[in-house]
């Protein structure tokens, strides 16, 4: 059961699915969100515990395990004798009808098919190569109606603004609003909403005219046309404004107001989890705010009422000019090759060759810097898939050595099978993302010691009921609880 948003006294929160209880943070501070989520999060862990010490299976959670345990039982790890394992899977999502897959960096989505209650999943051949993607949502305005008053955050110096562009340009526009369904399916909860919000506030993003190409995302820097100053919410619409720069961006936004036209925003940026909600629709957990950029109307993923405004804009006969002057790409479009003296255009092949040998040159070098990031990418992702393996192997290992019950019967290995799947489980979110070697045995010692009580109980159960021995029981489990602190001051324990 996933961490749901939640609202409670108008603030947003955090709970365990429809039954936690719901911590609330302060919008905008981190360490309060962080740790509503993660009281929120140690809720649905004592919540679950109780579950599966009433009963090993019936319940969300050991459906996981259950999945988990069938994909590693059909695609076991293989290993050639005196080899290091050269396939290593986890796991990392269950859906409905397929699983995320997790193979070193690489990431699949795989068909499942449940039958009897025993999982199947689609052949190696089958399974479809998947990325965590940016989202990008666009939403639509117009030049006409009425607009809220959007303060300034603080730390944004307008005056400094003012010395460099005596006729500021600001536009405020909706970003979001609670309730809405993007054509994309992103459902827009009170968290996201006031997310957005609040880290429009804090950070203060920028955007440009359009958007950044997917592959270019952790690279490039396009100079910002729109630096966005702050965010407010009215009613379940959450507004921006904008600090637009002189520029193309500027220009295209003044001649859209003259003539009443429409213009959009994008919202881009990263969350750390899609959560779906059924019927194509999902929900964004901890989604990163990147950019708020401006966008056709025509590419809108949610169309609001269509509203965009100036809302200060100093005119001037010199800023009417502007848009009256020629520029240099517009001059020299107007001109002919009759139009260029022969020395000039002699000059101009000239440069033109000398500009087509250094591009020949640059694509060459360009050539061999892909060819060596193609290695070290590759080198890379080997190396990755080594840790992962070296991981799993010596995580297996922690968890035979800790559960190396004896049982027999197919139902009670089901039960044991179950059990160090829950183990597993609840080591890997101790770990969280540092899943290191060096962490198992410490991890796997708290783990143990909080969940021993249960782990005996399990055991004593899959051990089934004491033998009788002349009158008296000849339980070696008692026998051994009698010698205890015997054997603890023998062992140094």
């Amino acid at each position: 059961m996933p961490i749901e948003a939640c609202t409670l006294d108008g603030k947003p929160g955090f709970r365990w699915g429809k039954e936690g209880k719901c911590y609330t943070y302060t919008p905008g501070d981190e360490a309060s969100r962080e740790a509503a989520r993660a009281k929120a999060e140690r809720q649905g862990r004592a919540i679950e515990a109780s579950k599966r010490a009433a009963e090993l299976d019936g319940s969300l959670s050991d459906f996981i395990d259950s999945v988990r345990t069938a994909f590693r039982t059909q695609f076991p790890e293989s290993q050639q004798p005196g080899a290091a394992v050269v396939e290593s899977y986890w796991v990392r999502d269950v859906f409905e009808d397929h699983v995320i897959v997790e193979e070193g960096n690489q990431l699949y989505r795989v068909t499942m098919t449940v039958e009897d209650g025993q999982p199947t999943f689609a052949a190696r051949p089958e399974w479809e190569k998947v990325r965590l993607t940016y989202v990008q949502e666009m939403y639509v305005s117009e030049f006409k109606g009425e607009f809220p008053e959007i303060p300034v955050t603080s730390g944004v110096d307008l005056e400094a603004l003012k010395t460099d562009d005596p006729e500021p340009f600001f536009v405020t526009l909706p970003i979001a609003e609670e309730g809405a369904v993007s054509a994309n399916g992103l459902e827009y909860d009170t968290a996201l909403v006031d997310e957005l919000i609040a880290q429009v506030n804090a950070h203060r993003p920028t955007g440009i005219m359009g958007h950044l190409d997917p592959a270019e995302a952790d690279t490039a820097y396009p100079e910002p046309e729109v630096y966005w100053l702050g965010a407010a919410k009215h009613g379940k619409r959450a507004w921006a404004k904008g600090y637009v720069p002189p520029g193309k961006a500027r220009n295209t936004l003044r001649r859209l107001k003259a003539v009443g036209g429409k213009a959009a925003t994008s919202i881009w940026g990263l969350p750390a989890r899609r959560v779906p909600t059924g019927g194509g629709k999902w929900r964004a957990e901890k989604f990163q705010l990147q950019q708020l950029d401006l966008a056709p109307y025509e590419r809108a993923a949610l169309k609001l009422d269509g509203r965009f405004a100036v809302t200060a804009e100093m005119q001037s006969k010199q800023s009417n000019k502007e848009d009256d002057m020629l520029t240099r790409e517009q001059i020299i479009a107007t001109l002919t090759v009759a139009d260029v003296p022969q020395a000039l255009r002699e000059q101009i092949v000239c440069e033109a060759q000398t500009a087509a040998g250094e591009q020949n040159r640059i694509a060459e070098l360009e050539a061999q810097v892909r060819d060596r990031d193609t290695v070290v990418e590759t080198l890379t992702g080997q190396l990755e898939q080594y840790r992962v393996r070296e991981f799993e192997h010596a995580l297996d290992t922690q968890i035979g050595e800790l559960v190396n019950w004896q049982v027999q019967g197919e139902e009670q290995t089901k039960k044991l099978d179950a059990f160090k799947n829950m183990l597993r489980t609840r080591m890997l979110a101790e770990l969280g993302a540092e899943r290191t070697v060096e962490r198992i045995a410490e991890v796997a010692q708290a783990v143990w010691q909080e969940m021993e009580p249960l782990a005996e109980t399990i055991r004593d159960a899959l051990a089934g009921p004491a033998a009788v021995v002349g009158g008296q029981t000849g339980n070696w489990r008692d026998e051994l609880a009698k010698r205890a602190p015997e054997l603890r001051q023998q062992h140094g324990v």
